[in-house]
């Protein structure tokens, strides 16, 4: 699991994490009344370690005090922080690191993925669709391990898997004669009270058969159970399918983070797609 540093400071305050496979910074939470001390401190981070990006969500009474200083603003989350708007800003290091690949062909994908028929095929008869359990973790490692050689969390790990399930994060999988072909996340904040819709996995031989739309939908009833206000998922760019399920299940396109996540041993952009569910 992440382990999150704190720095005290008079001026300032921070929580962070050196995201080594995403060589960035992460920044999990913050105070500040001396935002050139904190963000030279986080720019000392960055730089020392040899990481390219440095990512946080500010609230809209301080938003552009990181914009003045070099962040981009790079998506608006208008119910973030408790039904309240947050601004995901970054900075970046590189040339290389703030340059996306092809953004002509993301936003054509975009606009595919939001003119996509709202129709939900039936799930197969013989495929189950159920909340995972810690004996499911070997699994779900088997299955992320043979789509992905690198991701942006362990979920490779049965280690990890299991500690993520201890501290709250719903699994969803769709099972087939006992195999896991597909599975999905809720990482949830309590603090505030949204939830990230993440690890989205389909076995190859099952993928246009619309399972992660059915996975959504299970996790979206857990989350308005779980009293949360806002569900959200940062999904590649450079997918079609997989941003055309959230286009067509009434989730909105808010921005896109550029080179965000390590996915199979490149950067990818990644476009923020939420839905205020209570």
């Amino acid at each position: 699991m992440a382990l999150w540093s704190v720095k005290e400071e008079e001026g300032y305050s921070v929580k962070y994490l050196l995201d080594w496979t995403n060589k960035r910074v992460k920044i999990k939470s913050y105070f500040a009344t001396d935002y050139d001390a904190l963000t030279k401190y986080l720019d000392v981070l960055a730089v020392e370690n040899n990481l390219t990006k440095t990512i946080l969500t500010a609230g809209e009474q301080d938003w552009q005090e990181f914009f003045v200083r070099g962040y981009w603003l790079e998506a608006l989350h208008p119910t973030f922080f408790r039904g309240k708007a947050g601004f995901h800003v970054s900075k970046f290091y590189s040339r290389e690191r703030r340059t996306p690949a092809d953004w002509e062909k993301e936003e054509e994908l975009l606009g595919v993925a939001k003119n996509s028929s709202r129709e939900m095929s039936a799930l197969n008869k013989d495929y189950k669709i159920r909340v995972a359990l810690q004996s499911d973790v070997a699994g779900l490692a088997k299955l992320y391990s043979s789509v992905f050689v690198t991701y942006p969390t362990d979920v490779n790990d049965e280690g990890y898997l299991k500690e993520a399930m201890r501290k709250g994060a719903v699994f969803m999988v769709v099972t087939h004669k006992g195999q896991i072909i597909s599975a999905a996340s809720l990482d949830v904040d309590s603090e505030t009270l949204s939830t990230e819709l993440t690890d989205c996995v389909t076995s190859p031989e099952y993928r246009g058969q619309g399972l992660m739309a059915h996975l959504l939908y299970y996790l979206e009833k857990q989350a308005k159970e779980m009293g949360l206000i806002t569900i959200y998922t940062i999904a590649r760019a450079g997918s079609a399918g997989i941003n055309t399920v959230f286009a067509k299940h009434g989730y909105n396109y808010y921005g896109r983070f550029i080179n965000n996540c390590d996915i199979c041993g490149n950067f990818e952009d990644m476009n923020l797609w939420s839905k205020t569910i209570n």
